[in-house]
């Protein structure tokens, strides 16, 4: 692509690039020898419509008590009630099956319709599926290339941080000199494609809840490596229309 002739200049755009110099290693242009340069543009579509409440209840990880895990999951029911209420849709990103599976169960035992997929085949059926009922859909696997503006989703809900799994060309990369950032900067650009799915254009809106606790501990180290009008978006307060108790 990049050593076509004549050369061709070439304007690449993202929301989530994260990190422009190991993205331009990724994509093969520092390997070119071509010359690149960053341009960094705000935010400009209306920061309360995209608020990320940052509130979280429990670690979600692997190696995590029974209990912490169940706070999550109870907390998920409480937002998808209250929000459902309201007629509001509602995706949930388990980042695994397994968990997906247990949060679907929660809430159908709540007396919620909730939507989920076993396998990576039942993804686009489920999701048109989603699409004409309306409800929650739970998740493992709809963080890219999902588009579900206006009321198709208007509470998006991260049960876990979206850290790479461990093992194989992951682990390979991560014992490289720059591995503990690479690893990061893969985790923040997929919690930046998670909070968008819901937020379309500028008239938009949707809100965001991340709970699992180990946002906390990324974003203490992390916080550089999220652009600064995802980082303005983050409030500790419920955002007043969003949520009642």
């Amino acid at each position: 692509l990049w050593n076509r002739k004549p050369r061709i200049q070439w304007l690449v755009m993202s929301a989530s690039i994260i990190d422009a110099q190991s993205w331009a290693e990724t994509v093969g242009i520092e390997a070119a020898g071509l010359q690149w340069d960053e341009v960094d543009l705000p935010n400009l579509w209306p920061r309360a419509n995209r608020p990320i409440v940052g509130r979280t209840w429990g670690y979600m990880n692997s190696k995590s008590s029974d209990e912490s895990k169940q706070r999550v999951i109870d907390q998920i029911v409480k937002i998808c009630r209250v929000h459902r209420v309201k007629g509001e849709n509602i995706l949930v990103h388990s980042v695994s099956y397994q968990l997906a599976e247990r949060i679907v169960n929660a809430l159908v035992d709540a007396g919620m319709e909730a939507w989920t997929y076993g396998a990576s085949w039942e993804r686009n059926a489920t999701l048109e599926k989603f699409k004409g009922h309306g409800g929650v859909i739970v998740a493992p696997s709809l963080d890219r290339g999902i588009d579900l503006p206006d009321d198709l989703c208007r509470v998006v809900i991260i049960a876990k941080v979206p850290f790479p799994t461990l093992g194989g060309q992951v682990q390979a990369r991560m014992n490289m000199p720059d591995g503990q950032r690479w690893y990061a900067v893969q985790t923040a650009r997929t919690l930046i494609q998670m909070t968008g799915r819901g937020i379309r254009h500028k008239d938009d809106r949707c809100v965001t809840y991340i709970l699992d606790n180990a946002f906390d501990d990324f974003y203490r180290r992390w916080s550089s490596l999220l652009p600064r009008w995802w980082r303005n978006s983050i409030t500790d307060e419920r955002p007043r229309d969003w949520w009642r108790t």
